[in-house]
């Protein structure tokens, strides 16, 4: 399986990049997280049970296709972006998917 991000003529995209990805991924974890402290407990279940209906999505998409565009799988979960990396990290961290291979295209150099 391989994740693509790449509209046009992109770069590859090497080890320290993807390690960099998956912190900022690692980083919303903590803000959720750090947030969950003000919700109450029926709060926590239902964002739970939602995070769980999401990943059952993107396993589903990601088990039914080769090459997986991010922006797409995005909008097919109904997550932006930024949230679908979130969840990538987060399966990613639970072993329940691999990242093999990232491509990137610097869009705006400033």
């Amino acid at each position: 399986m391989t994740w693509m991000n790449e509209p046009k003529g992109g770069a590859g995209m090497g080890p320290n990049m993807m390690q960099d990805m998956m912190h900022k991924g690692m980083g919303m974890c903590k803000e959720v997280m750090d947030n969950s402290m003000y919700a109450t407990p029926e709060i926590r279940a239902l964002f739970e049970d939602w995070s769980l209906d999401v990943e059952k999505q993107i396993i589903g998409h990601l088990a039914d296709e080769d090459n997986v565009d991010v922006n797409e799988l995005a909008d097919k979960v109904g997550v932006s972006l930024n949230s679908l990396f979130f969840f990538l990290t987060r399966l990613a961290n639970k072993g329940k998917i691999r990242v093999q291979d990232v491509k990137m295209e610097l869009i705006d150099p400033e």
